[in-house]
């Protein structure tokens, strides 16, 4: 499923009057909340936390806006709000959730149908050698993964979100990618 990767406003300065107004703010919300939410997803592997966290980042962005701090790109400060909520809740969580876990949490409740069944299962073990692949990278790899394939950004919008080149960043995903490719072997 592709999403709406537009930011409410292109003029920098107009997206700085959006957000602090509530409508605004809505609008940056719809545009990033699920993007967001499944950026944390990826690594908490809790739903309930995911939801938690994200609200988090949007309660803590809109304290940020309210306070008159300016944000120059919305999308990268709501990126590295939700990396620091994610580090805050390991620190408080003192412990990493096990591969078991996470499938069990995220595992669909619909029944499956005769006909789906060899495709699901196959869904399911190419799904489980990915996150065992992705446990085992760095967590620098694991996030360009994820916001590459799981969020859906391209290149320069990770490049923004993390504060890095465009250049630095494709050459990093490359390099992750072959080590993806390695780990599912």
């Amino acid at each position: 499923m592709k999403h709406d990767r537009s930011q409410p406003s292109s003029n920098p300065l107009k997206a700085q009057e959006d957000i602090r107004s509530v409508r605004g703010f809505g609008s940056v919300y719809d545009a990033y909340a699920e993007r967001i939410w499944r950026h944390i997803f990826i690594r908490v592997r809790l739903r309930e936390e995911a939801n938690d966290l994200t609200s988090q980042v949007f309660y803590k962005t809109w304290e940020y806006v309210k306070s008159g701090r300016r944000i120059t790109n919305v999308s990268a400060f709501l990126y590295r709000t939700a990396d620091h909520a994610i580090i805050d809740w390991y620190r408080v969580q003192k412990r990493h959730v096990s591969l078991e876990e996470y499938l069990e949490q995220s595992a669909s409740n619909e029944p499956v149908t005769h006909e789906r069944f060899d495709e699901k299962a196959f869904a399911q073990t190419e799904a489980q050698r990915f996150q065992r692949a992705l446990q085992r990278m760095s967590e620098k790899d694991r996030t360009l993964l994820v916001m590459r394939f799981v969020d859906e950004l391209d290149i320069e919008e990770i490049a923004r979100a993390l504060g890095k080149s465009r250049g630095a960043v494709a050459v990093a995903l490359h390099r992750a990618l072959k080590i993806l490719q390695q780990f599912m072997r």
